[in-house]
């Protein structure tokens, strides 16, 4: 669990900072500020949002939760198992 706190704020700010870098804002903004634009040429507008998505760090920071979800999972497994075993003991 350590680990993942000490993982998940660079990968955040990585993922913060490569977003900030992108255009991705300034096109999202665009589909506000400009709608008939964006339905005229909703095609290249799609494709241009996702061109500048920064996909690495996204794909770090979804990892990096992936992996705390399952290291949740697996203590809760554990957790469970050592109640299970205390009750296990009360009836002997």
């Amino acid at each position: 669990m350590a680990g993942f706190c000490a993982a998940i704020v660079p990968v955040f700010g990585l993922m913060r900072s490569e977003l900030a870098r992108s255009s991705f804002g300034n096109l999202l903004s665009l589909l506000y500020s400009d709608p008939d634009f964006v339905i005229d040429f909703w095609g290249d507008y799609g494709l241009s949002l996702l061109e500048s998505l920064p996909t690495a760090s996204i794909a770090a920071f979804f990892a990096t939760v992936f992996v705390f979800l399952g290291l949740l999972k697996l203590m809760m497994r554990d957790t469970e198992s050592i109640f299970s075993y205390s009750k296990f003991l009360k009836n002997v």
